[in-house]
């Protein structure tokens, strides 16, 4: 039985530091574990924003590093 939550397609992930640039980014693919692990340890403290997208899906994210 196929999950509902299955890809049909990769979701690309982006994140941006306060000023909107990218720092890191990432995918998750229709044939991967279904996660995916991006660190901010490098980064100082504040506030990072994520976004998650696809041609048919769009999620943002607030982070905040303390």
């Amino acid at each position: 039985m196929e999950s509902i939550y299955a890809l049909n397609e990769a979701i690309d992930i982006l994140v941006y530091d306060n000023v909107g640039r990218i720092i890191k980014s990432g995918a998750l693919t229709k044939t991967g574990s279904g996660k995916i692990k991006i660190s901010l340890a490098r980064y100082v403290s504040g506030t990072y924003f994520v976004k998650c997208f696809n041609s048919s899906f769009e999620k943002n994210f607030k982070v905040i590093k303390l």
